[in-house]
């Protein structure tokens, strides 16, 4: 029963494709011309030859003209021709019009009577192909090779399809049915016929493994073929040429290569055309070969990947020593800029990376990066030029802060650091704004560059453990080391000679500047050095126009304790002051209570010309109960989200809880004062961490808020990090700026 059932499915599946076969050939028939299809299986004899001729249907007539095209029966076709008039109907059971059988059975009078009654030259299969190919390839299919009347057939044809006016066709012709699979010989007339009606050589076709006619010919090793395809007057653009040359170069065919050259071609052109090539070759998993193949030949060592990234090969074999040497054998140039102007030293320099090659290094990491850089300086890469970035005064400039080895080799090879008004870089203006010197200061020397623009003591102290002298452009580094606190760069630029008492354009030393940062170290070493009191005060002034005597008093109050160092560090009023307003943790998670103050204030911190912060103040009457009130939700809110973070672990003890910053502290000060100190924590698409300080007076009757926002600027690697009590010590320092606020306005 299963079987029976079986074979009544293919049956009925059968039917179904029949149907939709026969229906989709009608469907896609052009739109100029009406095709009708003829009834499945021939009758014995012609109608139009019966008894009763006269009695022959339009579908009884196209019956016999298939019949006759297919029997090679001329006469009788041709006295069927001169009875039908319209010749462009499909026959039902091959899918074809007379035109296309005719063709293929090399029937040259049929053919031409057809065409006299204009059958359609290019009709098109359900495919949307022309049935012409299909008339080629069954021919191809029942012939050692084309026989020479059909050749004649197919140029009847295209002859008459190009007088119409319908050649070349778009898409245009496709040759690359001369290369059907089943062809068992190629036919050159037929090759020649199709070019010159313009069939592209290069184009991909549906009859040779999606591939090109020429793609086919390289591929059969027709030689014969190729120079058809590539003689003058070809659909074939030089770049299509140069490619194929190319191919041919890569693939050593000598012939072929000589073949391409002879119409023009140049396998070099395409190399510079295609730097593509060039840089997959560099890339990791391109073959050194290749690569060598491709510089051999013409690949320029320096091409550009892109106008966009000005990225060149050496960039990207960076890692990859072979390569980068192979790159500068041939002449690869190690101080070409990328479009930010990073040098490929640059990015060695930057890389956190420190091995070299495609494996594991087996010598120490270090060792590897610097072998690195001994490669680029041993190829003329320029140690003390530009380099981009922060290596614009020098490549010192990029290296990072760990690579100590790398900082020590590079200072052996005579690495500094330059600055000159007017070269390439953008701190002109933040130069003279921060030396504090007169604008006819035009220069600042190696150890001032590291301090003042990099940050960095880590690359002063290799300088002057280098020299052991202070460059006469340096003569204010010791004052900046002194606003930093750096002890050691301090130590070290008194040991090569500094001038304790070198004071800035406004009179500013680095005694001053010691005793207003009240660091003790650095004044008894200042002193001890021959530094003498300073009339100036380093107090920066508050009094600026559009603040308000009340802003002017808090950023003096929180200065004191934060210690600013304007322009680098200062305090700038925030544009939201008019009304700045405190958010709170609510009972609710996620939900957030404002608090708005009689007085208050609040300030952008500035770092490096950018923002990195803010801290808000504000003195509240009508809100202090509440304020209370709203440090003890905080508290609570804190202990839940702590649960949350550690998932219940009842291990987690106290250092845990500080080490996630989620600390709720409250003590009673001498005053009486209640001191609550939190963070208010918002989590959305990042996280919000404020560190928050409420006062309360002993009577409860006023408050103060102080409310920072550091994340940024305390942030790790942050060149604030260690210069501030606000990022030394947070919690502490917002405590002690509320105690001052709190001092000071407790009788007003």
């Amino acid at each position: 029963m299963k079987t029976y059932m079986k074979l009544f499915h293919l049956v009925i599946i059968a039917a179904w494709l029949a149907s939709i076969t026969v229906g989709s050939a009608t469907a896609q028939m052009p739109a100029d011309t009406q095709y009708r299809h003829t009834r499945a299986g021939y009758p014995p004899a012609p109608c139009s030859k019966g008894p009763n001729p006269t009695a022959c249907t339009i579908e009884d007539l196209q019956q016999d003209l298939i019949m006759t095209i297919m029997r090679d029966d001329k006469e009788v076709a041709l006295h069927v021709l001169a009875r039908l008039g319209d010749v462009n109907f499909v026959n039902g059971v091959s899918l074809r019009t007379p035109l296309s059988l005719a063709t293929q059975r090399g029937q040259s009078e049929i053919v031409a009577a057809l065409l006299k009654k204009r059958a359609d030259p290019l009709a098109v299969d359900r495919n949307g192909r022309p049935l012409l190919y299909d008339s080629i390839i069954n021919a191809y299919s029942v012939m050692p090779e084309l026989r020479s009347d059909v050749i004649d057939c197919v140029r009847m044809v295209l002859e008459k399809a190009n007088r119409l006016g319908r050649l070349p066709t778009k898409p245009p012709l496709d040759a690359s049915v001369v290369f059907y699979p089943g062809a068992r010989k190629p036919n050159m007339e037929l090759l020649k016929l199709f070019i010159a009606y313009g069939a592209e050589p290069n184009r991909k076709g549906w009859y040779w493994y999606d591939g090109s006619p020429l793609d086919a010919a390289i591929s059969k090793g027709n030689l014969e073929a190729v120079r058809i395809m590539i003689a003058p007057g070809s659909h074939i653009t030089q770049a299509e040429l140069d490619e194929k040359a190319f191919e041919a170069l890569v693939k050593h065919k000598a012939e072929l290569l000589a073949a391409f050259r002879s119409a023009g071609a140049d396998p070099k052109r395409h190399i510079n055309a295609k730097p593509k090539m060039l840089f997959d070759a560099v890339r990791s998993g391109g073959s050194i070969e290749t690569l060598e193949f491709l510089l051999k030949n013409g690949a320029s060592p320096n091409a550009m990947e892109n106008t966009g990234t000005r990225m060149t090969p050496l960039f990207m074999a960076l890692h990859d020593p072979d390569k980068m040497h192979l790159l500068f054998r041939y002449g690869a140039d190690p101080n070409v800029g990328d479009y930010n102007g990073y040098t490929v030293l640059a990015h060695v320099l930057i890389s956190p990376r420190r091995e070299t090659g495609t494996a594991p290094a087996q010598a120490s990491r270090t060792d590897g990066k610097i072998s690195l850089i001994k490669l680029l300086l041993d190829h003329k890469a320029d140690l003390n030029a530009n380099n981009g970035g922060y290596g614009r005064w020098g490549a010192l400039g990029h290296t990072r802060r760990e690579d100590k080895e790398v900082i020590a080799f590079l200072i052996q090879q005579g690495a500094t650091l330059s600055y000159k008004v007017g070269g390439p870089s953008f701190t002109e203006p933040l130069a003279t704004k921060h030396l504090g010197v007169a604008p006819t200061h035009k220069e600042a020397g190696p150890v001032t560059i590291t301090i003042e623009f990099l940050e960095r003591d880590d690359l002063a102290l290799a300088l002057l453990t280098r020299s052991g002298k202070v460059d006469p452009m340096d003569r204010l580094a010791l004052l900046q080391a002194t606003r930093r606190g750096w002890s050691e760069v301090v130590q070290a630029l008194l040991r090569a000679g500094a001038d304790p008492n070198m004071a800035d354009a406004e009179g500013l030393t680095p005694l001053a500047v010691a005793e207003r940062r009240k660091d003790t170290v650095l004044a008894k070493m200042l002193v001890a050095a021959g530094a003498k009191p300073s009339l100036k005060s380093a107090k920066p002034n508050y009094k600026f126009e559009g603040w308000s005597e009340f802003d002017s008093a808090v950023a003096s109050e929180i200065d004191d304790i934060v210690l600013f160092d304007p322009p680098r560090f200062s305090l700038d009023l925030s544009p939201s002051k008019k009304e700045p307003s405190f958010a709170f943790n609510g009972e609710r998670p996620q939900n957030f209570e404002e608090v708005k103050c009689e007085r208050s204030t609040r300030f952008e911190i500035i770092a490096n010309m950018n923002t990195a912060g803010s801290i808000g103040v504000g003195i509240c009457s009508r809100e202090a109960k509440r304020l209370n009130e709203l440090a003890l939700i905080s508290k609570r809110h804190l202990e839940t989200l702590f649960t949350q973070l550690t998932k219940g672990n009842v291990k987690s003890d106290q250092m845990d809880r500080k080490k996630l910053g989620l600390i709720y502290e409250n003590r009673t000060d001498a005053s009486g004062s209640n001191i609550h100190y939190f963070p208010v924590i918002v989590i959305g698409h990042g996280i919000l961490f404020a560190p928050t300080v409420v006062l309360v007076s002993e009577k409860g009757d006023w408050a103060i808020i102080v409310q920072a926002d550091v994340m940024n600027l305390c942030d790790e690697g942050r060149t604030m990090r260690n210069q501030t009590p606000l990022c030394a010590d947070t919690k502490r320092a917002i405590m002690d700026v509320a105690q001052r606020l709190f001092a000071r306005f407790n009788d007003k």
